[in-house]
């Protein structure tokens, strides 16, 4: 029976279709200004957009709220289209202001003076008009942004604008989306610690930054997410950074932690640390590439002493690489962090010989299995080690062999994705949390063709999809 909602107030209906509007981002875009939802418009929508008349009135501010356009020119062809009328159209929510958001496309402004010109006379048409999105953008000029200078911009990145012109230009309405903090010292010779732009998600942080103890002191308006190089411990300045940027909830690291002293130690690590040694770990059958820190709360505003501001973060991600003893290992890291909601596990490649990684899937699974809250797991080389029953390796499938160059090389090949067929899956229902799983393989002296081999798990409303063969071959699951 079809449901009549002619009956329902505007303002219930208005509310009701503004939560079918949009579809989440690929991207985080907790990390950006709320206007820039409005660019994926949901299907459902589209479909109910066409219901009635007056759900097409409704709906139609939501279906216009971001436009796109190639360039000026592009914006020019329509100005006449921009009249107030149509402007009744654009986003309107309850209990706030109007809302458009325009993208250009502008992959190389050809003609400064006329773009500029064009925008001048057009955008204050648009008077609804709040943010620019130019993350598409290869090169803006002074020009150009000069003629935006009274809305919200939106960039991909600092390399998108003319350094050597900066002083001239008001940055207080452009937001960037990540950046190295070497761009401040390059372009921005300044004694004040606050960064002239509206925002900065992501921010790139290398060793030649930390010289001297200044950084901790700096402002980069909403900032999100760190990314840090560098062989100086975070101790040294997080707490009074922290305290400085009450939104920041991700660092992600590339600085081994095992090599800090255990002074300089970011806390987390300190019970991973003391675990390998009662286990007797040998550091050289591991390293840490690469991690991410969570912070679950604000900070306080004011720095504290390094082990309480360390207590509002937690590791989340962690990617490890394995060069020996994979159970001990993998048993070190699921006992420190049996919270982690992503794990990487990169193995040695079995061309570097000598190396002692081989182990039973079982094994695996009942490790893998006591991590709580583990949602994403990927692998490297992982099912090359994986050891088979002597009563299972002649019972692998010849139709799954693509034919590599030569007889060795194919029965290694066979059966690598033999492992992957048939233990992949049942690595992937050992983790009830886990939502994706993404294997590769380096496979390139193996096959002498690409230089990996990939698959992927993905989990939907509980249950395990396909196991899906990036390679151009698709098996589904064994019983």
């Amino acid at each position: 029976m079809a449901l009549n909602l002619a009956p329902l107030p505007e303002e219930l209906l208005l509310r009701v279709i503004e939560d079918l509007a949009y579809l989440p981002d690929p991207y985080d875009l907790s990390k950006w200004p709320p206007e820039l939802r409005f660019n994926s418009v949901s299907q459902e929508l589209l479909f109910l957009s066409s219901a009635s008349k007056q759900i097409r009135r409704i709906c139609l501010p939501f279906l216009f709220a971001y436009v796109p356009f190639r360039d000026p020119e592009s914006l020019s062809r329509h100005r006449d289209y921009f009249n107030t009328s149509v402007l009744d159209l654009i986003r309107r929510v309850q209990n706030t202001s109007s809302i458009l958001v325009i993208r250009f496309d502008l992959r190389e402004d050809l003609d400064p003076l006329r773009n500029s010109s064009i925008l001048r006379e057009t955008l204050p048409r648009l008077k609804n008009l709040s943010c620019i999105d130019l993350r598409f953008a290869n090169a803006l000029g002074v020009p150009f942004l000069n003629a935006v200078r009274n809305y919200t911009v939106l960039v991909r990145s600092f390399s998108v604008l003319p350094a050597d012109d900066l002083a001239s230009l008001d940055l207080s309405k452009i937001s960037i989306f990540a950046g190295d903090v070497s761009f401040f010292t390059d372009h921005l010779p300044s004694s004040s610690p606050r960064s002239p732009f509206k925002s900065i998600s992501c921010l790139d942080v290398g060793k030649a930054d930390l010289v001297g103890d200044s950084f901790g002191n700096q402002v980069y308006r909403g900032l999100h997410s760190l990314i840090y190089c560098n062989e100086i411990p975070l101790m040294k300045w997080l707490p009074a950074f922290t305290a400085n940027h009450p939104f920041l909830f991700e660092i992600r690291s590339h600085y081994d932690p095992i090599d800090d002293p255990d002074d300089h130690r970011v806390p987390c690590f300190d019970g991973f640390v003391e675990n390998a040694r009662q286990a007797q770990v040998d550091y050289c059958k591991f390293d840490i590439p690469q991690y991410t820190l969570t912070r679950t709360s604000p900070s306080s505003g004011f720095p504290k002493p390094i082990q309480i501001a360390f207590q509002g973060w937690y590791l989340s991600d962690l990617h490890i690489r394995i060069w020996e003893s994979t159970i001990q290992i993998l048993t070190l890291v699921a006992g420190s962090f049996p919270n982690l909601g992503s794990l990487d596990l990169h193995f040695g490649h079995t061309s570097l010989g000598g190396l002692d990684l081989e182990y039973d899937p079982d094994e695996v699974n009942n490790i893998l299995a006591s991590f709580h809250s583990l949602t994403d797991l990927r692998s490297t080389n992982m099912f090359s080690h994986l050891r088979l029953p002597s009563s299972l390796i002649s019972t692998m499938e010849p139709d799954i062999d693509p034919s590599p160059p030569n007889e060795t090389s194919g029965t290694v090949w066979k059966g690598v994705q033999w492992k992957v067929r048939r233990y992949a899956p049942r690595i992937a229902l050992a983790v009830p949390s886990l939502k994706s799983m993404f294997i590769s393989e380096d496979v390139a002296e193996i096959v002498g063709t690409s230089p990996t081999a990939q698959w992927k798990i993905d989990r939907s409303d509980g249950k395990l999809n396909r196991l899906i063969d990036l390679n151009d071959l698709n098996f589904d699951f064994l019983p």
